[in-house]
């Protein structure tokens, strides 16, 4: 024996459809499905979006803590959707962004400029401290422009790989060195 197709009237359009394709569920309704359908259901959405989202904003400024919560729970669910998103932004706007950071640049050289005159030994000592231990960003860095490779491409394997070239590479110009100050 065939189950019978349940069926519900919509309160807004009149039209007849079946409860599991024409309405969305609802805990509120006796029988566990909104009174309107699918279609006037995303009407009524459609039609009052603006008010949606000024109702939206609002709460999001009464509650601050838990709309940062939201967010940050988000991001940390949609990791690879957000890289994915920012690269695609990078390759766009590649020009604009070039753009951004020569005026940002240009807008706080003097500053930046203070600030290392004023901290030069600091900022020697830090940049030779960062390169001789060889850290990711720098091992990056010479990846990125000695390959071409874009960030996104650069695997951690890749980075101890060229970490240990690195490190072969200064070890065998200290022993050249020393066979030319005749030590070895």
């Amino acid at each position: 024996m065939e189950p019978l197709i349940q069926t519900k009237k919509c309160s807004k359009c009149g039209e007849v459809k079946e409860l599991e394709s024409g309405f969305h569920k609802s805990n509120r309704n006796k029988d566990g499905y909104y009174s309107s359908c699918k279609v006037c259901h995303q009407q009524h959405y459609k039609d009052n979006k603006e008010r949606y989202r000024e109702n939206h904003r609002q709460w999001a400024k009464k509650n601050p803590e838990r709309t940062r919560e939201f967010k940050r729970q988000w991001a940390k669910k949609n990791i690879e959707q957000r890289k994915a998103r920012a690269l695609e932004y990078r390759k766009k706007n590649r020009e604009k962004i070039n753009e951004r950071s020569r005026n940002n640049y240009k807008r706080d050289k003097e500053r930046y400029q203070k600030y290392r005159d004023e901290h030069l030994e600091e900022t020697k000592e830090y940049g030779l401290k960062r390169s001789v231990l060889l850290e990711d960003t720098i091992v990056r860095y010479r990846i990125r422009h000695r390959s071409g490779l874009e960030n996104h491409q650069i695997t951690p394997e890749l980075i101890e790989l060229k970490r240990e070239q690195l490190l072969f590479y200064r070890e065998l110009k200290n022993l050249k060195q020393e066979v030319r100050n005749g030590i070895a």
